[in-house]
């Protein structure tokens, strides 16, 4: 149903490096070409880097649609530049699990 929600869990672990003058970095979601919550901010924020850290979001999204949508995680860069993001730097798995909770 188009009034339906879906409850998006994510688990990834990242590093990220900075460049002389990048002041931060963020990981946040994508539903389709959609960014969920905007970057640079993000849904997690990297203001001290290196960093390396476990990454859990869990958000409850309302697509107001019927038609199959992709959901992503994904690194952004915030002002000044970003050296490297990395997914699974670890050897970890990354899992996006999607459940809808009908209207």
């Amino acid at each position: 149903s188009a009034t339906s929600k879906v409850w998006v869990l994510t688990y990834t672990t990242g590093f990220v490096s900075r460049t002389a003058g990048a002041e931060s970095a963020s990981y946040t979601l994508l539903r389709g070409a959609t960014e969920i919550a905007s970057a640079p901010s993000g849904m997690i924020r990297f203001d001290t880097m290196p960093q390396s850290s476990s990454i859990a979001i869990h958000y409850l999204d309302s697509p107001a649609t019927t038609s199959a949508t992709t959901y992503t995680g994904y690194f952004a860069s915030g002002t000044g530049g970003l050296s490297c993001a990395v997914h699974n730097f670890d050897g970890t798995t990354s899992t996006i699990v999607l459940m809808e909770i009908g209207a």
